[in-house]
Order: structure tokens, then C-alpha cells, then sequence
């Protein structure tokens, strides 16, 4: 799973429009650097990301729809969300 904080900032707007810059972005070129970057990972490897400012449960796969546009693909909410999204179990107990 690629957790990627403030990659993107708003997921519904913001894969669709990479070359808007939000007023967050302190050094323009580089945050538009990270998003692409992520996006392509993101599709490339086909990871789960968790997008904090996506639609509950903030999980999904990113999918390339245009040469310059992406989509957040939310997973929706079941039963078993626990295992997809926390794969890693503990090794043992503490005693």
C-alpha cells in the first residue's frame, strides 16, 4: 500500500487536473514532480493507495485515464477491510 499523505490534496480534482498547483506547494516544480511520480508508481505497480483526503475508508487504485489525467478507484467498505488494509500481523505476544 502507497500511503501518500498530501500528494493530493483534494482526490477528486487533483488527478484530473495535475498542473494546478495548490497554494500548499512551497516548491511548485517539485510538487508537481512528487504527484507524477506517485500517480505513475501508483498505476504502474497497481498499489493500493490511502489518500487522506479521499472518500471514506480513504483507500482505492489509482487508474490512468488520459495521458495527463488519473482517477482515484475508492474501495468501498466490506466486512474484510481489515485484512486488505492491514495485511501485517504481530509475530507473538508480549508477555
Amino acid at each position: 500500500m502507497l500511503v501518500w499523505g498530501d500528494v493530493t490534496n483534494h482526490t477528486d480534482f487533483m488527478p484530473r487536473h495535475l498542473y494546478w498547483i495548490p497554494a500548499s506547494d512551497i516548491i511548485l516544480e517539485l510538487g508537481l514532480e512528487t504527484r507524477l511520480r506517485m500517480l505513475a508508481i501508483a498505476t504502474t505497480d497497481n498499489l493500493r493507495v490511502s489518500a487522506f483526503h479521499g472518500p471514506f475508508p480513504g483507500v482505492g487504485h489509482i487508474r490512468q485515464i488520459s495521458a495527463r489525467e488519473y482517477l482515484l478507484v475508492p474501495r468501498q467498505w466490506t466486512e474484510d477491510m481489515n485484512d486488505w488494509l492491514w495485511p501485517v500481523r504481530s509475530c507473538g505476544s508480549r508477555t
